[in-house]
């Protein structure tokens, strides 16, 4: 059933500090989130300095829709 209508939309952010060893449970953790984010993609994240490099990373990545 389609409740579209009655929820507007919401975008989450999944943060860790830089630097950290990113363990296999948190790229699992990830991926529950995010399914559509290879471990590729949060890798070239992890290295990325600026948040402003992180925007640019992800501004081409299509984000699934809900139906």
């Amino acid at each position: 059933m389609d409740a579209s209508h009655l929820f507007s939309s919401h975008v989450t952010w999944i943060g860790f500090r830089r630097g950290v060893l990113l363990r296999k449970y948190m790229y699992d953790f990830i991926h529950l989130l995010a399914p559509h984010l290879d471990r590729r993609t949060v890798d070239r994240a992890h290295r990325m300095t600026t948040p402003e490099e992180v925007a640019q990373l992800f501004e081409a990545v299509e984000l699934p829709q809900a139906h």
